[in-house]
C-alpha cells in the first residue's frame, strides 16, 4: 500500500507521529506540509465573523485566548504522546516532502501524481478540490474529529461534549468527497475520555491516537476491497463552527455535575437449574448467575428507563468471566439497541462452559466492548507479585487482540481484589478503563487508566433493584456500599479464610 500524508506545519502529532504510523504499515511515498499564509488566516477570520456575527465572534476569540492560558498542560501531553508514537512506530525516515500554502496548487498536484498513492490521509483545514482528491487510487481519507454525520466540521468533539451527546464524542474515518465531511463513513472510534480532566482538544487527538491500530487495519481492508461503508443514511447531519468560551464554561460545569459513571455488574445468564452450564461452576459463582427469564425482566425494565446503555456512554452493562452465555446475552442486548461490556478470562476461551473465539468476534463486530478479565482469574489478583500481575494482564490483552484484530483497552478485576498496583499494571498493558467491584459512581485515575466502580446484580434481585441502582436511588446504592465496606477489611486481611467461609455458606444456602 502506497500512502501520502497531508498535514499542517507545526503540528508534530501529524507531521512526526502520524507519518511514523503510516510508514509502519504502508509505503509512505510523500508528505505535503501546508503553511498557512497571513492572507489565508485573515480570510478565515473574516468568514467566521460573517458566519456568527460580532458578538459570537468575540466569544470565539475569548475561547482561543482561554485555550492558550488555561491548557498549557496539553503541550506537555502532546510532546509525551509524540515521543510514545516514535517508540511505538519508529520514525518515518527520509520521505519526499513538499511545502505549500494551498493544498490544491499545481505543484502539489504534480507531487501527488509522482507519489502514486493508493490512499491519502488528509489532516488539513483546507478543502480539497476534485482534481486533488482523484489522484489517490483508492481515495483520500480523513480522520475527522467528530462523529459524522451528526458532527461535521473541525470541532465535532467539542460540540458533542457541550451538548451532552456523550455517545457521539469520537473520531470518524471517512472518504472525502466534494462536500464537507459528507463522504462514505468507514468507522466511528472513541475511547474512555475523562471530560472533567481533559480539554476538548486533547480528547480530539486522543480519539485518533487510541485507535491508530484499528484504523490501520480498516485502511488495509479498504485498499483490499473488503471494507463496506457504514450505513448513515438514516441519520441527520449538521455542521458546527468554532468553540465558544460561553459553551465551554457550561460544558465544564455540566461535566463536574454529570461526570460520574454508572456501571451494573452481571455475570452469566442460565436456564433454571443449569447454573453450571455457563461460566465458573460452584455455589459461589452460581450466586451471580441470573435465570433467563429474570434477566429478560431486568433488561426490559432498564430499557424503559431510556438511559443510554451503550459501548462508550456514562452507563455500562458489564458481564464478567466470559461464560458461554455471553453470545446470547449480546443478542438480547442488541434487540433493545443496547451494548454490553464483556470481560473475558482468556485461559478459558473455548473450554466447556466458556465462550469461544468465533463468538467473541461476533460480539466485537456487533459493537459490544470485549475486554480482559485477566488470563487465569486468580483468586486474589492484588496479592500477586509484580511479574505475575503483569503477566496476567499482558497475556490476556495479547490473546484478545489476536482474536479480535484490534486493540483491547478495557478490563475488569476478577474477584473485586483491587489495589493501585493492579491498576498500574493494567495501564502498562494498555488498559485505559478498568472496572472494579466497588459500588460507586465516582471515578479516579491511575496513570492513563480510568478506574470505574460497579453495582453488582445477583440471583434473586428483582428488576426494580437494577433500575434503582441505575437511576441513582440512594437507599439501593447505600445498601451495596455498606455491604461492600463491611466485607472489604475481611477480604484484605483474611482473604483465604474469608473465601473458605463464604464458599461454605454459599454451599449450605444452595
Amino acid at each position: 500500500m502506497r500512502s501520502v500524508l497531508i498535514c499542517h506545519a507545526g503540528d508534530t502529532f501529524d507531521r512526526e507521529g502520524l507519518a511514523a504510523w503510516l510508514a509502519s504499515f504502508s509505503s509512505l511515498t510523500g508528505i505535503v506540509v501546508l503553511e498557512e499564509t497571513r492572507a489565508q488566516k485573515i480570510a478565515r477570520l473574516k468568514r467566521e465573523l460573517k458566519r456568527v456575527g460580532p458578538i459570537r465572534f468575540a466569544d470565539v476569540a475569548a475561547m482561543r485566548l482561554w485555550q492558550k492560558l488555561a491548557h498549557r498542560g496539553d503541550a506537555a501531553w502532546m510532546a509525551a504522546t509524540v515521543q510514545a508514537m516514535r517508540v511505538r512506530y519508529g520514525v518515518a525516515g527520509d520521505v519526499p516532502t513538499i511545502e505549500a500554502a494551498n493544498v490544491n496548487d499545481d505543484a502539489v498536484l504534480a507531487f501527488l501524481r509522482q507519489a502514486r498513492p493508493d490512499i491519502v490521509i488528509a489532516r488539513a483545514k483546507q478543502l480539497l478540490k476534485k482534481k486533488t482528491l482523484s489522484v489517490a487510487r483508492t481515495g483520500t481519507f480523513v480522520m475527522h474529529p467528530g462523529i459524522c454525520p451528526e458532527y461535521r466540521n473541525a470541532h465535532g468533539c467539542f460540540w458533542a461534549l457541550a451538548r451532552r451527546d456523550m455517545g457521539k464524542v469520537g473520531m470518524t474515518l471517512l472518504k472525502i468527497d466534494a462536500g464537507v465531511d459528507t463522504g462514505p463513513v468507514y468507522g466511528h472510534y472513541s475511547y474512555a475520555f475523562d471530560e472533567r480532566a481533559e480539554s476538548h482538544s486533547r480528547i480530539q487527538y486522543r480519539a485518533v491516537y487510541e485507535n491508530l491500530d484499528a484504523v490501520a487495519m480498516k485502511l488495509k481492508e479498504i485498499v483490499a476491497g473488503f471494507a463496506q461503508p457504514v450505513d448513515t443514511g438514516h441519520r441527520a447531519g449538521a455542521d458546527w463552527g468554532q468553540p465558544w468560551l460561553s459553551r465551554h464554561i457550561a460544558w465544564k460545569r455540566a461535566a463536574r455535575r454529570d461526570g460520574h459513571r454508572v456501571a451494573l455488574m452481571y455475570h452469566d445468564v442460565v436456564a433454571p437449574g443449569a447454573s453450571d452450564s455457563s461460566g465458573f461452576s460452584g455455589p459461589a459463582a452460581g450466586r451471580y448467575k441470573l435465570d433467563t427469564d429474570d434477566f429478560s425482566r431486568h433488561m426490559n425494565a432498564l430499557e424503559r428507563t431510556r438511559l443510554d446503555f451503550g459501548a462508550l456512554t456514562p452507563y455500562a452493562l458489564t458481564f464478567d468471566d466470559g461464560g458461554a452465555s455471553a453470545g446470547a446475552i449480546g443478542r438480547e442486548l442488541l434487540r433493545r439497541d443496547m451494548r454490553g461490556h464483556f470481560f473475558i478470562t482468556t485461559s478459558r476461551i473455548g473450554t466447556p462452559g466458556f465462550i469461544d473465539a468465533h463468538a467473541l468476534r461476533e460480539l466485537h463486530a456487533a459493537g459490544h466492548v470485549v475486554g480482559s478479565h485477566s488470563h487465569t482469574h486468580p483468586s486474589e489478583i492484588s496479592r500477586l507479585s509484580p511479574a505475575a500481575l503483569d503477566a496476567e494482564w499482558l497475556s490476556s490483552v495479547r490473546i484478545l487482540e489476536g482474536i479480535l484484530g484490534s486493540p483491547v483497552t478495557v478490563a475488569s478485576i476478577p474477584g473485586g481484589f483491587y489495589s493501585p498496583a493492579v491498576a498500574a499494571s493494567a495501564a502498562a498493558a494498555g488498559i485505559r478503563t478498568l472496572f472494579t467491584s466497588e459500588p460507586t459512581v465516582r471515578t479516579h485515575r491511575v496513570g492513563d487508566c480510568l478506574v470505574v466502580g460497579r453495582y453488582a446484580l445477583w440471583r434473586g434481585m428483582g428488576a426494580p433493584v437494577a433500575v434503582a441502582l441505575a437511576n441513582g436511588d440512594g437507599i439501593a446504592r447505600m445498601r451495596q456500599w455498606l455491604l461492600w465496606n463491611t466485607k472489604k477489611p475481611l477480604k484484605r486481611f483474611a482473604g483465604p479464610v474469608y473465601r473458605l467461609v463464604r464458599h461454605r455458606m454459599m454451599a449450605a444456602r444452595a
